[in-house]
């Protein structure tokens, strides 16, 4: 199958796309539907910095079975709740993760959010089986479904951000570790300025980034969005900027 261009840029938007810091006009903010049944409400203080980790259930994924996930979300999960955290909690798909773990009952925010909901299904059927990118460290497997979560990742974001548009949201990985979301807690976002996307992370480290040995030096990513934060007043502008044409 031809690797078209625009087929390689809906895998670099991976790692580039949804970093770019943006400035734009304020336009229309498309929305999921209203998150009626929410058993973690956001915090009341308004100066807080609003997280929620992020979950969606692949069909399959040959890095990390679900039970992987499962796992992480126990611990991250317990954690919160030992740490009496008020400010932080679990989307995407609430059914499965209620009715699997246990120490998530209670942090579980809004209606459930499943792959088969999300946008972009043309443009990653039209992607080879593969995904047409590996992993960033190389390695075979970066799937379809997992290209399409990233696509989706910015419109997640500014859905829940826009329950409180003058109050930072993030959304983070459930595969991070309790010591990254301890450090994505206490220090990251807080300075985020207005018409800012933010990205939790940089990584200068130099390697053939995805297996290319191009993206070493002169492509080398300068950000890494396991977590991303932003006001969701800005959302419009972000989520018009990152249209496809």
């Amino acid at each position: 199958m031809s690797r078209k261009p625009w087929l390689v840029a809906a895998c670099v938007v991976l790692v580039v796309s949804l970093m770019l810091f943006l400035t734009a006009r304020i336009s229309h903010v498309q929305r999921w539907p209203t998150m009626a049944n929410t058993a973690r409400q956001p915090s009341s203080n308004a100066s807080e910095i609003q997280h929620y980790i992020l979950w969606i259930q692949l069909k399959s994924n040959v890095k990390h079975p679900v039970s992987f996930y499962m796992s992480h979300l126990r611990e991250l999960c317990s954690w919160i709740k030992t740490s009496q955290i008020h400010n932080i909690g679990i989307v995407g798909d609430v059914e499965v993760i209620g009715r699997e773990v246990d120490a998530c009952a209670g942090l579980l925010h809004g209606n459930p959010v499943t792959l088969e909901q999300l946008a972009y299904s043309e443009v990653v059927a039209a992607l080879p089986e593969d995904g047409g990118c590996k992993l960033k460290f190389g390695l075979a497997g970066l799937s379809k479904d997992m290209v399409k979560i990233w696509l989706n990742k910015l419109t997640i974001l500014c859905n829940l951000a826009a329950e409180d548009p003058e109050r930072i949201t993030t959304i983070d990985d459930a595969n991070m570790a309790v010591d990254m979301l301890k450090t994505v807690v206490s220090t990251r976002f807080a300075g985020l300025q207005r018409g800012r996307l933010g990205c939790g992370h940089t990584w200068p480290r130099a390697m053939n980034w995805f297996g290319h040995a191009s993206c070493a030096v002169q492509q080398r990513p300068v950000v890494w969005a396991k977590s991303l934060g932003i006001r969701g007043a800005d959302c419009p502008a972000f989520l018009e900027a990152s249209r496809p044409e």
